[in-house]
């Protein structure tokens, strides 16, 4: 299980989507995603990206299936920013995809594939509806 651009994209979408102590709602993080590669994710995609990110606990659910980052990536991203009044989205994406591969490599994550159904077809489809009629 090797991490890609869209891993860091969907994280990266995950942790600007975020409310303070409601998490990320799926159809913000589809809107965000939308935002930096002028696509919609599909369900297939997302998923993929959400059960890795789950399984190496860079990211946790909640009962109503928001999402929150954790303080690791959070304290990363912060200090990538820190002191720039200017970035670019793109090399955010590049940077954090660098920052999953070396996470990964410097963790011993468990390689075994453990297949989480995070979100179903009609959860996915009411959220693109959503993002799609604001």
């Amino acid at each position: 299980m090797k991490y890609n651009y869209l891993d860091a994209l969907i994280l990266n979408s995950i942790v600007n989507s975020e409310k303070e102590d409601f998490g990320a709602e799926l159809s913000d993080i589809i809107a965000y995603a939308d935002y930096v590669d002028h696509a919609i994710i599909a369900l297939s995609e997302l998923n993929n990206s959400i059960e890795k990110l789950l399984l190496d606990g860079l990211i946790v659910t909640l009962e109503n299936k928001n999402l929150f980052v954790n303080v690791i990536y959070k304290s990363w991203l912060n200090k990538k920013l820190e002191g720039k009044s200017k970035f670019s989205i793109l090399k955010i994406v590049e940077e954090t995809e660098k920052f999953l591969i070396n996470y990964r490599k410097d963790n011993n994550v468990n390689d075994e594939f453990k297949k989480i159904v995070l979100l179903q077809e009609s959860e996915y489809l009411e959220a693109v509806e959503r993002y799609l009629s604001r």
